[in-house]
């Protein structure tokens, strides 16, 4: 199989997303990028400890908040380098860019700060994590809140607004229309099934590849 390729991992909360990755790590002896909660509280970054406050009060605040996603990917863009050039593994990446855009293709909805044309422009001007592969787990709002109650998640609302959802999903549905290396994968199913499925999707990949 061939290794030191990036495979990227995007969804709604409670997709089963971060617990499929760490499996997949000990499958396929893969390293993991970690997602942005990690990289919030990682390399004495005490200009930013926590994320920032949802919603925002102003149009201006809600640039802010992506330009501190966006400082947090230059991180994680310079150590996915780092661990390619260490190791010869399979790189996860637990969230891309992508989610940060949908969540603000969304959000605007709840805000009424349209930032989406701006935020947009400011990610392609910028530093940013691209798989080789990305797989989006698409969950449904049913599963995500009977899943949310059973772990006794204390997610923020709008993780939870079928609305803020049903744009997150729209936009992530477009982008897996429009890219043959975006794969939507039905996250509703048994965890097992799910591997199964992305495994497959992986294996082709590495088998087109040669």
């Amino acid at each position: 199989m061939k290794k030191n390729i990036s495979i990227g991992f995007d969804g709604l909360v409670r997709a089963g997303k971060s617990s499929l990755i760490h499996r997949l790590a000990k499958r396929l002896n893969a390293d993991i990028l970690d997602e942005y909660k990690g990289y919030a509280y990682k390399y004495g970054l005490k200009s930013i400890p926590v994320f920032p406050k949802f919603p925002p009060q102003s149009y201006e605040e809600a640039i802010n908040a992506t330009n501190f996603f966006i400082n947090l990917e230059k991180i994680r863009v310079m150590d996915l380098e780092n661990m390619k050039e260490k190791s010869d593994h399979i790189i996860l990446i637990d969230r891309t860019y992508l989610s940060c855009l949908a969540f603000d293709y969304a959000a605007r909805h709840l805000t009424g700060f349209d930032t989406f044309t701006e935020v947009k422009e400011l990610w392609q001007n910028n530093p940013k994590t691209t798989p080789d592969l990305l797989f989006y787990m698409d969950v449904s709002q049913e599963n995500l809140k009977q899943r949310a109650i059973l772990n006794n998640n204390n997610f923020p609302q709008h993780f939870f607004d079928p609305i803020f959802n049903g744009h997150m999903r729209e936009f992530f549905h477009k982008k897996c229309d429009s890219n043959e290396n975006i794969i939507k994968i039905n996250a509703n199913e048994d965890p097992t099934v799910v591997e199964k499925n992305v495994m497959s999707f992986i294996n082709k990949y590495f088998t087109d590849s040669l």
